[in-house]
């Protein structure tokens, strides 16, 4: 059986994420902890960590053509100072500006929503930066 497209960015995208490292000359070390999904609640012990989601997806057909939009969502929590977690802002949008190695058929990767960092919802102590894109592609 064929491997979806959609399984293939997300894929992608977890890899492009997995090199946020000090040695490839970013603030943190957040390549080590990237995710694909989260179900569940996160402990806190397991913070930093970056989850990719792949919430929605639609297409339509234009000839003989069907063009699909991915939306993702990245979101990184941390439990540390306010500054780390802009650094951590700051490596997963210049990671994703460096770009995954998407499949062919992909021709836009575009942020949707601006980033945002927040405190996390449960308690207040762990920071949350979410990050929205539209990835489109051919069938």
């Amino acid at each position: 059986m064929a491997t979806s497209v959609r399984r293939l960015i997300v894929a992608a995208i977890v890899a492009q994420l997995k090199t946020i490292t000090i040695l490839n000359e970013y603030n943190t070390e957040i390549g080590n902890s990237v995710v694909d999904w989260n179900i569940g609640n996160i402990d806190q012990a397991k913070l930093p960590q970056v989850e990719v989601k792949d919430p929605s997806e639609s297409s339509t057909r234009k000839g003989t053509m069907d063009y699909a939009v991915l939306s993702i969502e990245i979101v990184g929590r941390i439990v540390d100072t306010l500054d780390n977690a802009r650094n951590l802002l700051t490596d997963i949008t210049e990671a994703m500006k460096v770009g995954p190695a998407y499949p062919a058929n992909v021709y836009l990767s575009t942020l949707t929503d601006k980033p945002e960092l927040l405190p996390d919802e449960k308690d207040k102590k762990a920071v949350k930066v979410t990050m929205a894109y539209e990835v489109k592609y051919r069938e």
